[in-house]
């Protein structure tokens, strides 16, 4: 019976697809976004873009405008920024690749801005940073929050951009995955048939 629950579960695993973050990278070789960030077991997509907060968040002044809303949510979201995206090259930014974050056009130091919720005195927008330093020692992922300005242009600071967090919806299990958990779980159900078969002949016997 173990045996045949062992079995069950690893067809349901491997039925199960991996999960693993995606970097976008344009021609240029500059890191865009990336899909399938996985953020407290939820996958998201997320984009490095410059502007506003009003500009990229659309208008910037209501917490639903945004995919985090608590500190807590916002020290994962950029845990998972340096945990799973700003990966490799992207992590140490390095000179004349052009392995740099959209927004951060320096090979120095690149600040990522994760708005959370408006200020209870507007027009400032509570905000998590995570920074991604050349030095790898050097990355923060910060636990203070910061306050920025709705109307403050990234674009024109070649160290910041706003990283835009979009949850991803449910995916639809693809039909091979459904036939090969159907087919497992048949398997499963003639062995026990079989299994109880023989013990009742042992009985009649």
């Amino acid at each position: 019976m173990k045996r045949l629950i062992l079995c069950a579960a690893v067809l349901v695993l491997t039925a199960a697809p991996a999960s693993a973050a995606n970097l976008i990278v344009d021609s240029s070789g500059t890191l865009t976004g990336a899909t399938d960030v996985n953020v407290g077991g939820s996958l998201f997509n997320v984009d490095f873009l410059d502007g506003t907060c009003a500009s990229v968040f659309s208008g910037c002044d209501q917490n639903s405008d945004f995919a985090f809303n608590s500190g807590a949510e916002g020290a994962a979201a950029g845990l998972a920024l340096l945990d799973q995206v700003l990966i490799g090259p992207f992590d140490l930014n390095v000179q004349g690749s052009g392995a740099f974050t959209r927004g951060c056009g320096t090979n120095i130091t690149c600040s990522i801005a994760i708005p959370l919720q408006i200020n209870p005195t507007p027009p400032f927008i509570v905000t998590q940073f995570v920074t991604n330093s050349s030095l790898e020692a050097n990355d923060r992922n910060f636990p203070g929050l910061t306050n920025i300005l709705r109307d403050e242009d990234f674009s024109l600071n070649s160290f910041n951009t706003f990283a835009r967090f979009t949850r991803q919806t449910a995916a639809v299990p693809e039909p091979s995955t459904w036939a090969t958990m159907l087919i497992g779980f048949g398997a499963i159900g003639v062995a026990l048939r079989r299994r109880r078969r023989q013990q009742s002949l042992l009985i009649v016997g």
